[in-house]
Order: C-alpha cells, then sequence, then structure tokens
C-alpha cells in the first residue's frame, strides 16, 4: 500500500546494465564485458502511463491484504505490461546510459590517445638506452650481453605494432558500447491505503528525513543544533512548549560578517525571545539555571565567561571581537517530491515576530537517493508577508526566496 498514492499503479524493479559488446578483430575486445549497472525502480499505471521512480520508494510502501475491486483490471494486465517496461526501461534509461558512457570515453579520447603515446615514447627511449648499455659487452663477446641485446631488438620490432593495437582498442571501444538486457528483480502491485494512520506514518517517515538533512547540514557548517519539535525537546533546550520552530541552531561566526536586521538589532540575538519560558521578575528562566551555583566576579560578572580573557579580543562590552555567536530559529519541512509547503499559524507569527533570525529549511525528494536542501532567510518577508494564518507555498516561490536572499540550495 502506498499512503500517499491516489489510484492503483504497479511498481517494478529492474537491473539495467550498459555493456561493450565483444570484437573479435581486437584482442583487447575479445569479450564482453559489463561496464555499468543499476537497479531502477518505475511506476506503471492502468491505461500505460509509465515513469520512472526511485529505488528508495519501496521503504515508503506498506505490506497489504487482499485485492481491491479497482486494482483487479491491473492486476489481470500486469504480466502483458512487462513487454511495455522492458521497451520504455529501454528506451529511456538503459539507451541514455549507453549514450552517456559513449561520450565520456569519446570527449576523453584525444587525452587518452596521447597518454597512450607518451607512454610508448618513454619505453621506445629506454629500449634505445638499454641497447646502447648492452651492445658493448655485446660486441666483446659476452653471452648475457648478447641475449639481452637480442631481446631488446625484439621488443623494438613489435613496439610499433603494439602502439597502434593500443590506439586502435581506444579508437574502437566507444563504438562497441551498447545497452544491456533489461532483467527485472520484483514486480508489485501498490493500491492507495483507505487508513488514514498509514498517511500520517508515511508523512512522518518525510519529516524524519528531512529533519536529518537540515540538522545535518548545521553540524557540517560548525553549529550546535537542538532538536525541539516537541513539546518536551523544546522545554529541555528552554524554550516553550510550541517554539514555532524544528531546530535551535547556535553557530560561532565573524562578528565583521554578522548581518543586522533593519532596525539596527543583530538578527541573531533574536531567537524568539517571546518563546522562551520567563520568570516572575522578566529575566529568562533559561538563564537563571541554578544562578547560585555559578561563581560571580566581585563586579558581578560571570567568572566562567572570563576565562583566560587577557589572551581574547574583546569590545569594551566583553564581547569577543574576533566572534560571536548567530542563532537560528530552523522550521523544517520535508516533502517525498516537490509538493506545496505548509505554514502553520503557529510558525507564520513566529517567523513575522523573529524576521531575520527565523530560517525555512524545505527538503525536497526525500523519497530519493538524493534529497535537496532548499534555505531561505526570513521567510516572512520573503514569502509570507501577504498571508494571514496558515499558507502554502510551492517549491518555486522557496528556491526564488533562497537565490534572492543567499540561503542557498544544495544536495545532501
Amino acid at each position: 500500500m502506498d499512503p500517499a498514492a491516489e489510484k492503483p499503479y504497479l511498481f517494478h524493479l529492474a537491473l539495467l546494465s550498459v555493456v561493450r559488446k565483444a570484437d573479435s578483430a581486437l584482442p583487447d575486445l575479445a569479450k564482453e564485458e559489463v561496464l555499468d549497472c543499476r537497479l531502477v525502480g518505475i511506476k506503471q499505471y492502468e491505461g500505460g502511463e509509465m515513469s520512472l521512480c526511485p529505488v528508495e520508494h519501496l521503504l515508503l510502501l506498506k505490506g497489504g491484504r487482499g485485492l481491491p475491486v479497482a486494482s483487479q483490471g491491473l492486476a489481470v494486465a500486469a504480466n502483458a505490461m512487462k513487454d511495455q517496461d522492458r521497451a520504455f526501461l529501454l528506451e529511456h534509461v538503459a539507451k541514455e546510459r549507453a549514450r552517456e558512457c559513449q561520450n565520456r570515453l569519446l570527449d576523453s579520447l584525444s587525452e587518452r590517445e596521447s597518454f597512450i603515446q607518451r607512454g610508448f615514447d618513454y619505453q621506445e627511449a629506454e629500449l634505445a638506452a638499454a641497447r646502447v648499455k648492452h651492445s658493448e659487452k655485446a660486441r666483446g663477446g659476452h653471452r648475457k650481453a648478447i641475449e639481452a641485446m637480442e631481446d631488446v631488438k625484439r621488443q623494438q620490432r613489435q613496439l610499433a605494432s603494439r602502439r597502434e593495437n593500443a590506439l586502435s582498442v581506444l579508437r574502437r571501444e566507444p563504438e562497441t558500447i551498447a545497452p544491456g538486457e533489461v532483467t527485472f528483480v520484483a514486480h508489485a502491485l501498490v493500491v492507495p491505503s483507505s487508513d488514514p494512520l498509514d498517511l500520517k506514518q508515511h508523512e512522518a517517515n518525510v519529516e524524519a528525513v528531512a529533519m536529518k538533512v537540515a540538522q545535518a547540514f548545521e553540524e557540517a557548517a560548525g553549529a550546535t543544533v537542538s532538536d525541539v519539535h516537541t513539546p518536551e525537546l523544546a522545554r529541555a533546550a528552554g524554550l516553550s512548549d510550541y517554539p514555532g520552530f524544528d531546530l535551535l541552531s547556535i553557530r560561532r561566526v565573524d562578528a565583521t560578517s554578522r548581518r543586522v536586521s533593519p532596525s539596527g538589532e543583530d538578527a541573531a540575538s533574536t531567537v524568539d525571545a517571546t518563546s522562551r519560558r520567563v520568570s516572575p521578575s522578566g529575566e529568562d528562566a533559561a538563564s537563571t539555571v541554578d544562578a547560585t551555583s555559578r561563581r560571580v566576579s566581585p563586579s558581578g560578572e560571570d567568572a566562567a565567561s572570563t576565562v583566560d580573557a587577557t589572551s581574547r579580543r574583546v569590545w569594551p562590552s566583553g564581547e569577543d571581537a574576533a566572534s560571536t555567536l548567530e542563532k537560528r530559529a530552523i522550521e523544517v519541512k520535508g516533502r517525498a517530491g516537490t509538493s506545496d509547503i505548509e505554514v502553520t499559524a503557529n510558525e507564520w507569527a513566529k517567523a513575522c515576530n523573529m524576521r531575520q533570525g527565523y530560517w525555512l529549511y524545505a527538503v525536497y525528494d526525500c523519497a530519493t537517493p538524493n534529497p535537496r536542501l532548499v534555505r531561505v532567510q526570513d521567510p516572512f518577508g520573503n514569502l509570507l508577508a501577504k498571508a494571514k494564518g496558515s499558507v502554502l507555498i510551492s517549491a518555486g516561490q522557496i528556491a526564488e526566496a533562497a537565490r534572492q536572499t543567499g540561503g542557498g540550495i544544495s544536495s545532501a
């Protein structure tokens, strides 16, 4: 069962290959050789509609029981439709892979020919030097020198034909590249699921992939990342139960490169102050954890924050002049393909309040081997300002906003 499907379809898993056909005229190409081999998935709907599908799509399917009436016609025709599948895979995948392999060989042909020529030129020079070396002793009647001299002469005579054969193989090889046989590995009849829980589980799996991609990106940039997408995790990070974002990322950045909001306030310092738990006195509760157990200097400054202050360049306020912390409140949205992103009313409000400190990380193609991450800073200003409450945003709108704001698009 496919929780996201709207109608039944056949899923085929096939093994495709690109081969180098044998050429009996050249000994080096006398045997057929497999150059490329890969698994490919394909969806086939009733009526003959077909489309390629990532092999990883299988991970999002769920086992089912029985055969729904609406799927019986497709099940009966499944075996007869395999020839269509084979022709589709051969034409749209296998032949294209073979052409790519041919083009790679042709594009590098001149370079490889030059490499072969240099190699034989070097060998020719070595043989000439060896012949000079052995000739004097051979003239003196030295038996081993005479044998070595004859061996050198034999190699010199063969060198031209060996060179020509090597170049012939290089030039002939692209012409022998062809798609191999299409071998089906598995077939499945996939039907839509009528259980709402299946769709929820499917969406949860996609969101889990998106969270991993977003967190890995931040950690690769040197950030310390806290997962705050559930009330329990948010409270553990010192935030309210529903902070309006999924990840809290803290990076150390060059102070001279920090971005400032239109009001002049550092955007990195505005990570949702409204969503943090505050004590009755108005002080941030997260910053007062066990304050009595911390060592404080006579001036009232936390002694732990002044470790080796004399060895660091600091501003008059005591802040490190070389670097500072940038906080990102990151809302993560995942999609199996490239469908629209929904921003809830709570997320809309947080994006409105936090502006530059709020980021939207949209992860597309989570059901493929290469999820695609699109990052947008200040999504309220760039995507949501004209809307109120929950809103749908297309993949194209998010990509355009990422390009305009310099947020970025990357593959995981």
